[in-house]
């Protein structure tokens, strides 16, 4: 077993939205900020794809372009099957020879696993105090044209008409909209203080009513739906300089994997980027991780390297770390990443024997 222990360092706000987290982050009953796995196994994953596409291509003298089919990428980068091939693959079916075959020609999904092929690598989640949690992108999204007038120099005459009635009749609507939002907020604290169920309804119909009002308004406002100028409430996000500690395991594997591993984060650092709202700035990290080796019949681990990127550079290092980078690109031509499923690992090991 090889395990990956280190921080990540947030070097700008780092924002995740999750299904029914209403731009919240996720916390532990220990009084903890957590981001799922899932939020640096996806990137990583895909980082291990972009590295050996790239590998692919110097090996075989050609442009990265092609070198993998749509069907491929969708397997290699997110483990998608869209050839629906593996869903025909019998769960009842024992076969360790294919699979230990498949494992073998495919070192990127022995690591990174599909549906009913387990992943060698467990990507922990990343977790912080529950301090470190600030609110980003909170403010007001103004009209540039009521912010700036002398934009509207810039217009012709016929534009600049279209504008003044755009810009009235989306105050008009908004005056309408606000009156029934208020309406909303009224029934909404009446239904919370009445415990009849009929009445409940009642309330309900009424929002539901006064919803597809606003609805309709918005519809029939000139230009955009959503008025330009609206409140903007921000998302949670953590804050930069926060330290979140981070593992990786490789359960299972030797040199080639390790080295795939190895080479996956020196393509991830090269753009470094966690979670969503990158187009304000959020998503940055650098990361420090020591590498332990846990070898069979020891009592304990001992550290082999060290691995950590930053905007200056990756930086690797430990003599076994260069040497399971340098076994993987050794094998490169040994290798078959196009193999996806039991069937097509049988085939190739069908024709090695022949």
């Amino acid at each position: 077993m090889i395990r990956l222990k280190g921080t990540i360092t947030a070097q700008s706000p780092i924002a995740v939205s999750y299904m029914d987290m209403d731009a919240a982050l996720p916390r532990t009953p220990h009084g903890e900020v957590l981001l799922y796995g899932g939020t640096f196994r996806g990137p990583l994953r895909k980082a291990a794809y972009k590295a050996v596409r790239a590998k692919l291509a110097v090996f075989r003298g050609v442009a990265e372009r092609g070198v993998f089919s749509l069907e491929q990428a969708y397997m290699l980068a997110e483990g998608v099957d869209t050839t629906r091939e593996i869903e025909n693959e019998s769960s009842d079916a024992i076969d360790p020879k294919g699979e230990h075959e498949l494992r073998r020609l495919n070192p990127l999904l022995n690591l990174f696993g599909r549906w009913r092929l387990p992943s060698r690598l467990s990507v922990d989640g990343m977790r912080a105090p529950e301090d470190s949690v600030m609110i980003v992108g909170k403010g007001v999204r103004h009209d540039m044209f009521v912010r700036e007038p002398e934009e509207i120099e810039f217009l012709s005459d016929e534009q600049a008409q279209r504008l003044v009635r755009q810009l009235t009749s989306e105050r008009n609507t908004q005056i309408e909209i606000d009156g029934i939002n208020e309406a909303i907020k009224r029934l909404k604290r009446e239904i919370a203080t009445t415990e009849d169920t009929h009445k409940r309804q009642q309330i309900s119909e009424q929002i539901a009513e006064h919803q597809n009002q606003i609805k309709a308004l918005k519809k029939q406002r000139e230009g955009a739906e959503e008025s330009t100028k609206h409140p903007l409430a921000g998302f949670e996000a953590i804050a930069p300089g926060t330290e979140l500690s981070h593992r990786m395991t490789l359960i299972s594997g030797g040199d080639i994997e390790l080295g795939l591993l190895l080479h996956a984060l020196c393509t991830l650092a090269r753009t470094p980027y966690l979670g969503g709202h990158r187009g304000v700035g959020c998503g940055q990290f650098s990361a420090d991780w020591s590498v332990e080796e846990w070898p069979v019949g020891e009592l304990a681990p001992h550290e082999i390297g060290r691995v950590a990127f930053d905007d200056t550079g990756m930086d690797v290092q430990g003599a076994r770390l260069k040497q399971a980078m340098d076994t993987f690109d050794n094998a490169l031509g040994e290798f078959d990443f196009t193999v996806a499923t039991l069937a097509q690992a049988r085939k190739r090991m069908a024709a090695e024997v022949a």
